[in-house]
């Protein structure tokens, strides 16, 4: 995905480790990017669909930043 884009879309969330992905069936895949550099999918939506929106993919990383932080919050 063109990195103008994706920015537009997803904001200050690239800076995160948080991208798009592409696929030739018309699918774009939510991606984070972990410590180790992996890129872990997160979600997947056909582009086709109207309520594909970018507030719904934002709302993916945002959900999955809040898990993240729920697990560092977590102490014995």
């Amino acid at each position: 995905m063109n990195g103008n884009i994706e920015r537009e879309i997803l904001g200050d969330w690239v800076d995160k480790g948080y991208s798009l992905k592409e696929y030739d069936d018309h699918v774009v895949t939510v991606v984070y990017k972990d410590k180790e550099l992996k890129d872990k999918e997160l979600a997947a939506y056909p582009q086709t669909v109207a309520t594909t929106t970018p507030a719904v993919l934002r709302s993916v990383y945002q959900r999955h930043e809040a898990r993240l932080r729920e697990a560092v919050e977590v102490t014995p």
